[in-house]
């Protein structure tokens, strides 16, 4: 008899901290957006891929519906979609077009729907995020009691997005690990500040 010896994780998946992304607001240009990218893996993991050989995959995967808890600035819905194509990387989606339904006198037209963001990561686990639309920070610096802290606050995917590294061998025996990172992505608040000290003119 002869005795496979397909891949094992000799670790458990974790986050590694250094990994998590953030965007700023302040950087956004019209449609280029502001993007960046982590300056290390956000995944740490150790595995054994046996005589077979092998590689890791790291795919993301949405959490529940994907519907987000906070929207564009101008009150858009974002969902999360992973793109058909490339299961690295996922669309923050909102409706820039709204369908039109069919009628006797004007045919149907799709919905036409833009990104707010992508998430994207390496299949060596580093994370690119790139906004391209200004979001909704609910967190209002309103000034009472003081409160001028929050207008420059994060908000993140927390609960939304799950890193799967799934592991295939030479003869197709598979193993996989995931692990939530949507708090390892964040996009920062850019709001008004002032540049100059006010003054009197004379």
């Amino acid at each position: 008899s002869f005795k496979d010896d397909g891949p094992v994780f000799t670790t458990e998946l974790s986050v590694v901290a250094e990994g998590a992304v953030q965007v700023d607001e302040t950087n956004l240009a019209p449609e280029i957006g502001v993007s960046a990218t982590g300056t290390d893996s956000v995944l740490d993991y150790a595995l054994e891929v046996g005589q077979d050989g092998g590689t890791p995959d790291i795919a993301l995967r949405i959490e529940g519906t994907g519907l987000l808890d906070f929207t564009t600035t101008s009150g858009k819905a974002i969902t999360l979609v992973v793109d058909p194509l490339d299961n690295n990387l996922v669309h923050g989606q909102y409706v820039l077009t709204a369908a039109v339904e069919a009628t006797d006198e004007v045919e149907a037209v799709a919905a036409v729907m833009a990104d707010a963001f992508t998430v994207s990561i390496s299949d060596t686990g580093y994370l690119t995020v790139t906004q391209f639309v200004a979001l909704d920070h609910p967190e209002e610096a309103t000034l009472v009691a003081g409160d001028i802290n929050s207008y420059d606050e994060a908000i993140n995917l927390d609960g939304y997005l799950t890193a799967v590294v799934t592991v295939t061998d030479g003869d197709g025996d598979k193993v996989l690990q995931s692990i939530a990172i949507g708090d390892q992505i964040s996009f920062k608040d850019d709001g008004p500040v002032f540049t100059t000290e006010l003054s009197v003119v004379a």
